[in-house]
């Protein structure tokens, strides 16, 4: 499973919304209804689930699930 698929389902069962309803190419937050402190929830439990340590900084330009992805894939390297 790819690491956006895997992002997906997360956030999906997280904040109960539908997996389909998740565009990889639309905003996280808008996407989820969600504010800063959940999006640390959601970040915390990535970073667990990827066995990645996400600094402040690096997620200055992450906006979408795709960006979130990409930087996930970036770090497992």
């Amino acid at each position: 499973m790819e690491y956006i698929e895997q992002i997906l389902n997360l956030a999906s069962k997280k904040f109960q919304v539908p997996v389909e309803n998740l565009d990889p190419s639309r905003d996280i937050f808008e996407s989820l209804n969600i504010n800063s402190i959940q999006a640390l929830s959601l970040l915390s439990e990535l970073e667990q689930t990827f066995s990645v340590e996400i600094m402040d900084f690096e997620l200055q330009d992450v906006k979408s699930f795709q960006d979130l992805a990409n930087l996930i894939e970036e770090k497992s390297r």
